[in-house]
C-alpha cells in the first residue's frame, strides 16, 4: 500500500480531483489510492500474467503509481471494490496514470524537499531538545542561519479545517471545551499540540491564514524537519487535513525567515515549559542555561502566598 507521502503526492499531482467521479477530494481523510488492476489479483499470478499480457503492460506493478489512482473512499472505491474493469476501461484508466506519473513523482520530490537540508537543521534540535541551548542562543543561531541552511529547507504548509457546526452536533467536545469565540483558540491549541508530537518544527499558526466565519476554522501551519508518516491519520476534534504544500508554491514572493524563527523559539519554549503543570511558575528546565536542576521555593505572606523558582546560572523568577 502507498505511504502517506505518496498519497498526497497522488492527490496533488490530479489536483485534488477524483477520476472516477470527476469531484472534489476535500480531504486526506475523504482520500482512498486506489488500484486500477485490483491488488486482490497477485494472488491469482496466473490470471493476473494472463490480464497483464492482453493489456499490452505485461511488466506493470500492481503497486506502483501506473496503477494507483486517488479516489473518494465512499462512494467511489468502495462501488468497485475488487471489481476488474473491461480491458477498455482498464486501459483508459492505466493511461491516465501513465500519463501522470511524472507529475505524481515531481509531487513526491516537492514534499521531501523541504526536509533536504535535516542534517544542517537536525543538530539545532538536538541541542534544544537536551537542554543546551538557551532562547539567547537559539535566537542568535537563527539570525545566522537565516542566510544559510532554512533557505534550501524551505518549509512545508499543511492546511487544515474543522466545520463547527458538524463537530458541536456530534458530541465530540468535552465539557471543559469553552464556548465560541474562545473555542476557536482552544481547537487550534489542541491541534497544534497534536502537530508538535510529530517531533518537527512547527511555525505558530500563519495568522493571515486563520479563517473563522461561525460555520467552520481553518488554519496553515509551516513545518521544518516533517516526516509525513508521523502525521496521525485522525486528528481531534474532526480538524481535517485539507492541504500539503511547499511554501514557495503558496507564498512565491514572501519570505520563511520569520517563521524559523518562530519554529524554533517555539521548540525551545516547549521543551523548557511544561504545559500540563498546575505549578504556578511551570518550569522543566532554565530558560537561560538550560539546566533541569532547578530550585523551588514558596513563602508564605498576609497577601498570598509567592513562589520562587531559581537556577544556579542566576537566573529567576517569582510569581
Amino acid at each position: 500500500m502507498p505511504t502517506l507521502t505518496q498519497s498526497i503526492a497522488l492527490w496533488r499531482a490530479y489536483k485534488g480531483v477524483c477520476p472516477y467521479c470527476s469531484k472534489p477530494i476535500e480531504s486526506i481523510a475523504a482520500l482512498e489510492v486506489e488500484h486500477v488492476i485490483p491488488e486482490t489479483l497477485a494472488g491469482h499470478p496466473a490470471r493476473l500474467k494472463d490480464l497483464l499480457g492482453r493489456l499490452g503492460v505485461p511488466d506493470l506493478q500492481i503497486n506502483s503509481y501506473r496503477n494507483w489512482l486517488p479516489v473518494h473512499g465512499r462512494p467511489c472505491n468502495r462501488n468497485k471494490e475488487d471489481t476488474v474493469y473491461s480491458d477498455t476501461t482498464l486501459l483508459n484508466y492505466l493511461e491516465l496514470a501513465r500519463k501522470r506519473e511524472p507529475h505524481v513523482l515531481e509531487e513526491e520530490r516537492k514534499i521531501l524537499r523541504q526536509a533536504r537540508n535535516r542534517d544542517a537543521l537536525a543538530p539545532l534540535i538536538r541541542l534544544i531538545e537536551v537542554g543546551e541551548l538557551s532562547k539567547e542562543e537559539a535566537i542568535s543561531i537563527v539570525e545566522k542561519a537565516k542566510s544559510s541552511a532554512h533557505k534550501k529547507s524551505e518549509p512545508l504548509v499543511l492546511g487544515f479545517g474543522v466545520n463547527l457546526d458538524e463537530l458541536i452536533d456530534s458530541g465530540r467536545l468535552p465539557e471543559e471545551a469553552p464556548a465560541p469565540p474562545m473555542l476557536y483558540d482552544w481547537l487550534e491549541r489542541e491541534l497544534e499540540q497534536a502537530l508538535r508530537n510529530t517531533g518537527a518544527v512547527v511555525a505558530k499558526p500563519l495568522m493571515i491564514e486563520n479563517e473563522r466565519n461561525g460555520e467552520s476554522v481553518s488554519v496553515r501551519f509551516a513545518f521544518w524537519l516533517l516526516d509525513l508518516e508521523t502525521l496521525p491519520r485522525t486528528f481531534p476534534f474532526a480538524w481535517e487535513l485539507l492541504e500539503v504544500a511547499p511554501f514557495s508554491e503558496i507564498y512565491p514572493d514572501e519570505s520563511a525567515d520569520d517563521l524559523f524563527a518562530n519554529g524554533i523559539i517555539a521548540k525551545h519554549q516547549e521543551l523548557i515549559l511544561d504545559e500540563n503543570s498546575t505549578d504556578p511558575l511551570p518550569y522543566k528546565r532554565c530558560p537561560n542555561c538550560g539546566s533541569s536542576a532547578l530550585k523551588r521555593v514558596t513563602q508564605m505572606h498576609r497577601e498570598g502566598d509567592i513562589h520562587y523558582v531559581s537556577c544556579e546560572c542566576g537566573w529567576g523568577e517569582r510569581f
